[in-house]
């Protein structure tokens, strides 16, 4: 049996309908493919590159004024380290704070128990700041900033640290990772190349250039260290003592 196709009025409007909607889905699959790679690299690149601001440096003294009740003018010592800010107010009580780019937040409570917090900017050129403050006692205001010394150093890190007694040959004797609490003080550790790790935590800096510091070994020895920071803070050198045993020392940054 054959069967006779025989063509039919309309036929070829309908595939022809179809071939087109077909080519339609086809051209209107391919643009939206092409955008979605031209914006894919554009969205990846945005989420890729967006992270925490780098902080503004602060380290140094500055004088703050206030408006308002409850404020605290005066000089001010500052650090930040990372996103951490320390100090000292101006009626010495120890700063905390944070800073994030160029917003900074930082507290103290004062001799009498009042909590103060000032949240503000510093500006562009790192020696202004400006915010509003207020106080666990329910006082508010204004507050305004200006750096007069930014001579303040930063010795945080990792020194690798070499003893010369007054009677012997110089001596790589161990590492010392050093942690700056303020403009003024420091804390640490100090590992032996012979073993045993020893906590510091009476380091202090005076006048930018002196610095001190101690730990007591496992025989019950107090080692004194006090020296110089050269002007790129990258190097150390001084004195020490260890009960009966003097010499000099000097110590090197390496991270």
């Amino acid at each position: 049996m054959q069967l006779l196709l025989v063509p039919m009025k309309g036929n070829n409007d309908i595939i022809e309908k179809v071939l087109m909607k077909k080519l339609t889905s086809s051209q209107n699959l391919n643009v939206s493919l092409l955008l979605f790679a031209i914006t894919l690299p554009l969205f990846l690149g945005g989420c890729l590159g967006a992270g925490t601001p780098t902080a503004a440096d602060i380290t140094g003294t500055w004088q703050v004024s206030t408006t308002g009740t409850g404020g605290t003018n005066g000089s001010y010592q500052l650090t930040s380290i990372n996103n951490s800010v320390g100090g000292t107010s101006p009626t010495n009580e120890s700063i905390s704070g944070t800073i994030t780019g160029s917003s900074i937040t930082f507290q103290f409570t004062d001799s009498s128990g009042v909590t103060e917090t000032y949240t503000g900017t510093v500006g562009s050129d790192e020696t202004t700041m400006q915010g509003t403050f207020t106080t666990s006692s329910g006082g508010s205001g204004d507050w305004t900033a200006a750096e007069t010394s930014s001579t303040a150093v930063t010795i945080t890190g990792t020194w690798s640290l070499t003893n010369t007694p007054s009677n012997g040959t110089a001596t790589a004797v161990g590492n010392l990772s050093l942690n700056q609490q303020t403009t003024t003080t420091f804390t640490g550790t100090f590992t032996g190349t012979s073993g045993g790790q020893f906590q510091i935590t009476d380091g202090t800096i005076t006048n930018s250039t002196t610095v001190t510091f101690s730990w007591i070994d496992a025989t019950g020895a107090t080692n004194s260290y006090t020296g110089t920071l050269n002007s790129d803070e990258t190097q150390m050198a001084g004195t020490y003592s260890v009960g009966t045993t003097t010499g000099t020392w000097s110590a090197l940054k390496t991270s």
